[in-house]
């Protein structure tokens, strides 16, 4: 797909992805400026734009904590991803400093009437 849009002679392309191996788009960037959001390339020069996840996730959990909300669930992707985690340590730091119990649980979740 970035070869496609390179070949169009965009301008530029903004990316979020979750692989770690970004080797495969040195070859097909064709110099076409690449910037990545929240995940650092490897092996391939760009700018980045991250989000401190963490204090994002915390932030929003006091608020609500603020607001006299008391049952809150953070419901995230999976921890192998490294925005995932700090966001669930974000949440889970801020349920701790106020005392509050983490609800935790697994399993599929299905809409209602899913």
């Amino acid at each position: 797909m970035v070869d496609a849009f390179a070949r169009r002679r965009v301008g530029g392309l903004i990316l979020t992805t979750i692989s770690s191996d970004h080797a495969y788009l040195q070859s097909e960037r064709h110099g076409t400026p690449i910037v990545f959001i929240d995940r650092p390339p490897t092996d391939v020069p760009g700018n980045t734009v991250l989000t401190n996840n963490y204090e994002a996730a915390y932030l929003a959990t006091d608020h609500l904590i603020r607001q006299d909300h008391r049952r809150i669930l953070h419901l995230g992707d999976e921890l192998s991803i490294a925005t995932a985690r700090e966001r669930r340590r974000g949440f889970c730091d801020a349920m701790n400093a106020a005392g509050l119990l983490i609800i935790r649980g697994s399993g599929e979740i299905r809409p209602p009437n899913g």
